[in-house]
């Protein structure tokens, strides 16, 4: 192989690997309409879904019941209160996926939401 050949190959392998890790960089939430919507998934193992308003209002269901409430966005993440069960999530977008930790009585939990489609 000659020189040349080993640096454009090199350049190339670089260039994939920066492409593809910056690709996988959370988007940041500017407001709730590049949310809003229907989201379901889960919390480790459990079902949970979100339904969320362009106004920030939420329904969130899990395996303990439902909350209702208001959503912050802090520092880009989407910032669910679970107040009535000692917890809240801190949820990044990942082009259509929602995915962070989540507090629950103390116990965290890796929460990851799909976009759900229109019917």
């Amino acid at each position: 192989m000659t020189w040349s050949t080993w640096i454009t190959s090199a350049a190339v392998v670089v260039m994939a690997t920066c492409t593809t890790g910056f690709s996988q960089t959370p988007m940041a939430i500017a407001t709730f309409e590049d949310v809003a919507g229907k989201w379901a998934g889960h919390a480790n193992t459990h079902a949970v879904s979100l339904d969320l308003e362009t106004n920030g209002r939420f329904t969130a269901r899990y395996a303990l019941g439902s909350e209702k409430g208001a959503a912050r966005l802090e520092g880009g993440n989407l910032v669910i209160p679970l107040p009535e069960h000692d917890g809240a999530l801190q949820l990044s977008r990942d082009g259509e996926t929602l995915k962070g930790p989540g507090v629950i009585g103390g116990k965290t939990w890796q929460v990851s939401l799909a976009r759900k489609a229109a019917p």
